[in-house]
């Protein structure tokens, strides 16, 4: 591609289409030498990693991912299209997900969520290919000024550097990630997975971007300017870290190794010619079965046979028995399980999808634990995962905050709400039972009760129950009788202690007291009295008592009269 003058390179703007643009920038006001700026080539995607389409747990979070995914894509791959780059940002959200998920059960996850280039894998796949990665010691450093000949390794030197240990790299950047690679064509490119313009700029409504520069110098003048253009300061830190990514194709006679364009351009030409050889031989199928009657035959007693249901079911037991030999392998194991994971993943994109197979799996787990011997082994298996998930604190608040919303929505349902009242009084009186057990629930009862009644509003309530539940339960006779008897068993206990006898004296008086201020408590508390005494004097034994004590009461008083009239005297005589 020839030079262009500056003046012809300043209005070299020019848009091919939405997605696929060539771009050279004119120097700028602020004396940045963005003259030498420029990038032979712009492909933009149809969103970028913070796109509202990826879940709230990963959004944003994914550019780690997202640049060793677009490594394996550019080194391995002639063509890159827009579609493609959506795809990039799939696959990646896809490796975040994994990668989050098993360092969130490890407790090594980052509060923050995101990833460092530590917790890349070394091995991923990518449909029917496989990736190992090898990853070279990181060069840190500050960004530096271009144009500062004494720094201390700068940016320029790094890239040079890490393009010199390995073809591709990914560059950590304030907080942000790049992927930084020499493609097959001898150029260089950089993929950007968050929202950028067309200029390969920080825009709002932009999308993520891959560069196409013909030298590594065009690649450095390019950061430096993005560096500037967004406020990063020349003391900023900075890390590259190169790697080396291997392809291997997953084939029925193993991996097979795709390192290099021309093997992996031959493998994609020969599908394509098988491909059209399947649709020119499905165009002519009916002439070579005429020209053929074996062929038509054979046809003719496969298709019998396949509408035939015992043939099927036959076919189905090879099928099995075939799957079952086939499993006794351990790397035939791990395949089909990966495999399986893969387009389960891929199903489950899909919402209706996704119900279908709650709903079959429903039907099967009904069906399964029909059998007593699979519903006990369903039992132990499902008591020991929750026993091993539970002993993760984040997994152990998340079971709790989703049994709480299970119960909400169940207890919804009259008929639930009742049984679940049936089966927890069941389940406490079966506890109940046990001596250990009873009062290990009394003991934490009496302490939720003792939290919950340091509340005012929780203390009121439960005065209005607890009332009302009395009240309940008094209508009925026997239940009467028995509060009654158990009310004067708790004073008699009571009453044993010298405290607690004052205390219930003094809040005895006090409530007369208080009643007696009412003049029609104060005459049914004298009818009541009546009532009682006359009650009380039916009985022989009873009526001795009250005269004694009347005798008793009236000697005190008359000994309390003789005692002040005599004082009184004393008194008068002195004076």
């Amino acid at each position: 591609m020839p030079r262009k003058s500056p003046k012809s390179r300043a209005k070299s703007l020019s848009i091919h289409n939405r997605f696929t643009t060539k771009v050279q920038l004119a120097p700028q006001a602020d004396g940045t030498n963005s003259n030498k700026l420029h990038f032979d080539k712009i492909i933009c995607g149809t969103f970028h990693q913070g796109d509202e389409r990826f879940s709230i747990n990963s959004l944003g979070r994914q550019c780690s991912c997202n640049a060793l995914i677009s490594l394996a894509y550019i080194q391995h791959l002639e063509v890159i299209t827009s579609a493609k780059i959506d795809e990039i940002l799939v696959e990646g959200d896809a490796m975040y997900k994994s990668i989050y998920n098993k360092l969130l059960s490890e407790d090594n996850i980052h509060p923050s969520g995101y990833l460092t280039t530590e917790n890349l894998p070394t091995e991923f796949s990518i449909g029917t290919f496989n990736y190992i990665v090898t990853y070279y010691d990181g060069l840190t450093d500050q960004l530096g000024n271009p144009s500062d000949e004494s720094s201390r390794l700068g940016l320029d030197i790094a890239v040079h550097q890490a393009f010199s240990l390995s073809n591709s790299s990914i560059l950590v950047l304030g907080n942000s990630m790049v992927a930084l690679c020499k493609c097959q064509s001898e150029n260089y490119a950089v993929f950007d997975p968050h929202s950028r313009n067309h200029l390969g700029l920080v825009g709002p409504h932009g999308t993520a971007v891959l560069m196409y520069f013909s030298s590594i110098q065009t690649i450095i003048d390019y950061l430096y300017f993005f560096s500037k253009s967004v406020g990063f300061q020349e003391s900023m830190y900075f890390e590259i870290k190169p790697l080396s990514i291997t392809c291997q194709l997953e084939t029925q006679f193993g991996l097979t190794n795709m390192d290099g364009y021309p093997t992996l351009a031959s493998y994609f030409n020969d599908q394509i010619s098988r491909n059209k050889h399947q649709q020119t031989k499905k165009a002519t199928i009916g002439q070579s079965m005429t020209d053929n009657p074996r062929k038509a035959y054979f046809r003719k007693k496969k298709k019998e046979q396949r509408q035939n249901a015992e043939m099927r079911a036959q076919e189905r037991i090879r099928d099995k028995r075939a799957k079952q030999s086939a499993m006794l392998s351990q790397s035939n194991r791990t395949k089909h399980q990966l495999c399986d994971k893969q387009s389960k993943r891929i199903a489950l994109q899909n919402k209706d999808k996704q119900n279908k197979y709650r709903v079959r799996n429903r039907q099967l787990k009904q069906i399964a634990l029909q059998d007593e011997e699979k519903r006990n082994n369903h039992q132990i298996i499902d008591r020991r995962s929750k026993h091993i998930a539970l002993q993760n604190k984040h997994k152990r608040y998340n079971h709790r905050v989703q049994d709480r919303r299970s119960k909400d929505i169940a207890l919804q349902n009259e008929v639930k709400r009742e049984k679940h009242r049936v089966s927890d009084r069941l389940s406490k009186q079966i506890a109940l039972q046990n001596e250990e057990k009873r009062n290990t629930h009394r003991v934490s009862d009496r302490r939720s009760k003792k939290i919950a009644l340091q509340n005012v509003d929780k203390r009121n309530k439960h005065r209005v129950s607890d009332r009302r539940s009395k009240k309940i339960a008094l209508q009925n006779v026997d239940k009467r009788n028995k509060h009654r008897v158990s009310d004067r068993l708790s004073k008699k206990t009571a009453l044993q202690n010298v405290d607690k006898r004052n205390k219930h004296r003094v809040s005895d008086r006090r409530s007369k007291q208080v009643g007696f201020q009412d003049k029609a408590k104060r005459d049914k508390h004298r009818a009541t009295d009546r009532r009682s005494k006359q009650i009380a004097m039916q009985n022989k034994e009873t009526r001795e008592n009250y005269r004694k004590a009347n005798k008793e009461t009236k000697r005190k008083s008359r000994m309390f009269q003789n005692s002040t009239r005599s004082s009184k005297h004393e008194s008068f005589l002195r004076t």
